[in-house]
This record gives structure tokens, sequence and C-alpha cells, in this order.
């Protein structure tokens, strides 16, 4: 079974170019309602057609509203996504057991929080490794678990530096900006939370 490869990020991340897995498709955005939640948001999707990413997006839970082109993209990663995004700065990443979105900070990660500037803009980008969740009823799948992921890391923040929700953005990517390969020993390093610097 092919891939699955929603790709939900900021218009920043998707201006950046670049090449992931050196593949070319086409991008198309979706605008979507969470059935459960009512809550719309627009999810960016690499697909061969519109068809197909409608077919993908509905298959993770969201009722499709509308699908547009939204052109060419090809990405390369290198492990710091601020080689996709250049105005965006690399802070720090916590790291995470299989199916876990908490974790203890430790000290030399505390001492990183605690000095972070509270007039600046950050955002968080939540990531899993590439095995399939087991079903647990807070999340469904590796999008949602990336999602908890950059949470935790925002809420943890907002509560020792006082910084404010607003200048904490989060993005879920999934699996599919690995670190490094996704074998036993190394996908520990996929199953992050990673802290950017916005300027």
């Amino acid at each position: 079974m092919r891939k699955l490869m929603i790709i939900i990020l900021t218009l920043l991340l998707l201006f950046g170019g670049g090449n992931i897995y050196a593949q070319s498709k086409t991008v198309y955005r979706v605008d979507v309602v969470n059935v459960e939640s009512k809550v719309r948001t627009v999810l960016y999707v690499l697909a061969t057609n519109a068809e197909e990413a409608a077919q993908e997006v509905a298959q993770n839970g969201w009722k499709v509203e509308k699908v547009e082109s939204y052109g060419k993209y090809r990405t390369t990663f290198n492990g710091n996504l601020n080689a996709i995004n250049p105005q965006l700065r690399y802070t720090l990443s916590i790291y995470f057991e299989p199916c876990s979105y908490s974790v203890l900070i430790d000290n030399e990660t505390l001492t990183k929080i605690k000095s972070l500037d509270s007039t600046k803009h950050y955002i968080i980008y939540g990531h899993t490794d590439s095995m399939p969740p087991k079903r647990i009823k807070d999340f469904k799948n590796n999008y949602e678990l990336s999602i908890k992921r950059a949470e935790f890391l925002k809420n943890f923040i907002i509560s020792v530096t006082g910084i404010p929700a607003d200048s904490i953005n989060i993005v879920g990517l999934g699996e599919i900006y690995p670190k490094v390969d996704n074998t036993v020993s190394g996908a520990y390093e996929n199953r992050r939370a990673e802290l950017y610097e916005r300027y």
C-alpha cells in the first residue's frame, strides 16, 4: 500500500521549495471539517490527482469540502526544517517513547526553555516514526500523535516561561520528515517535537 503523504504545513513551508525523497507530485489544498468537533482547517496533500488527494484525507477521518490544485512541490529534508524555510531558527528537540506524547524534560533542555525570549514567536513541529500506532483513544494515527507531541511541548513551554499561547504555533507532520532511517535503533530520533524560532 502506498505510503500516506499528507503534509499539513504553513504557507511558509510550502514556499520553501526543495525536494523529499527526490519525488515530485502535485500539492492539493483540501478544505476539510472534523466530523466530531466541527473544526474546519486546510490540509496540503501530495498526490497525483485531486481524487487521490480527497481519498487520502477522507481515510484519516476528515470530511472533504473542497479540493484545488496548489502546484508542483519538491522537498528535501536533512533533519532540520530551517533548510526548508530559512525564516525558522532551530532551537531544541525533545524525544518520546513509542506511542507516547509526554516525557520528562531533562535539566539541559529545561534551561534552554527557560531562556527563550518571550517577545519572539515560535513554531513547534511534532514528528513520529513510521510504525503504525496502537489503537489508543487519544489518537488514531501518526498524524494525530505528532500533533499531541507538539501540543505537549507547547504547553510545557507556556507553563515554565509565561510565553503567550498565541506566540507558539504547532504543526503535526506525522512520519513524513524522518531525521534518520526508521530502524529499531534510529526510530527514537524520529519520535520528536522540535521548537523553532520565527524571525
